[in-house]
């Protein structure tokens, strides 16, 4: 089968772009995106700047920054009928940010004690200690290089999707354009 043509990629109906499919497709349809190329010109509405690399007591109530640490410990915790939330421990040196999930427990597997990851978001201070809730997480391997934080676009949506969803979305439609 021959490959498309960039033309004919851009053609492509959504539905048919990887991880999108029918219901996702309607979804995309209210923002008047019905095919690769609308999603590709569907440019974000404003950035977020988390390339801004901290280490936690350099930390500043509300403005968005990025921690690297070891997860120290890990706490799922009930809050009422099919509530739950999700608290980490991570330090940094000698420093600790807590990090809090709500009905997210899925996420309890993947935040094994011991492990060195790179967490992004908006801090508070809670008391003597920093707080960041549902920060986006990005898992680091032990020898890998301190990575800044990135900056994220970020789009209008409708309800029922997401900002990862999006990105992701066009992410795919960018690495699978062959314009050589």
């Amino acid at each position: 089968m021959p490959q498309k043509t960039p033309v004919e990629q851009l053609r492509t109906s959504v539905q048919f772009l990887k991880g999108v499919g029918p219901q996702r497709a309607e979804l995309l349809a209210k923002l008047d995106l019905h095919y690769a190329a609308d999603v590709l010109f569907f440019f974000p509405r404003t950035y977020q700047d988390m390339s801004e690399l901290r280490e936690i007591d350099q930390l500043e109530e509300g403005k968005l920054a990025s921690v690297v640490g070891v997860i120290e410990e890990v706490d799922l915790r009930n809050s009422g009928p099919g509530k739950s939330m999700l608290g980490m421990l991570l330090r940094s040196g000698t420093k600790y940010l807590r990090c809090l999930w709500f009905n997210q427990p899925w996420m309890q597997q993947k935040l094994v004690e011991g492990r060195r990851l790179l967490v992004s978001g908006e801090p508070t201070q809670e008391g003597l200690r920093w707080e960041m809730k549902h920060p986006r997480v990005e898992f680091l391997a032990d020898d890998e290089d301190t990575p800044a934080g990135r900056i994220l676009p970020v789009y209008s949506l409708t309800e029922g999707l997401n900002q990862t969803q999006v990105r992701r979305i066009v992410t795919g439609i960018v690495e699978g354009l062959d314009v050589s």
